[in-house]
C-alpha cells in the first residue's frame, strides 16, 4: 500500500487495476512495458513528466500472501499525452478521494 500511496503522491493521479492469473501476469507485466513504457527509469518519467507525456507504472501483488496466487495489479498513470489514456478505462484518484 505504502508503493500505491508514493506513486499517487508524485503525481500518478490515474489508474486502473484487477486480479489476474499468475499464469497471465508476465505476459500483461511486458505487454505494458511495450505499450507503456512501465518499466522506464526514473530519469524518463521524470522527462516525460516535464514535457506533458503520460507515465505509467505497473504494481503487482499477491492476493494470497501464502499461495502468491492469484495476482492483484495496478497500472497507475501521470496526466499527460500518451496512448494510455486512449487505450485504458482509467479512474481518477482524486475523484475516488472526494465522492
Amino acid at each position: 500500500m505504502r508503493i500505491l500511496l508514493e506513486t499517487v503522491q508524485h503525481g500518478s493521479r490515474h489508474w486502473t487495476g484487477g486480479v489476474i492469473p499468475i499464469e497471465k501476469a508476465l505476459r500483461l507485466a511486458e505487454k505494458f512495458a511495450c505499450k507503456y513504457g512501465t518499466d522506464a527509469r526514473a530519469g524518463k518519467r521524470t522527462w516525460d513528466k516535464a514535457h506533458g507525456r503520460a507515465g505509467a507504472r505497473l504494481i503487482t501483488y499477491p492476493e494470497d500472501d501464502q499461495a502468491l496466487m492469484p495476482i492483484r495489479r495496478w497500472l497507475l498513470v501521470t496526466p499527460g499525452r500518451g496512448v494510455v489514456h486512449q487505450e485504458e478505462r482509467l479512474r481518477d484518484t482524486w475523484g475516488s478521494i472526494s465522492g
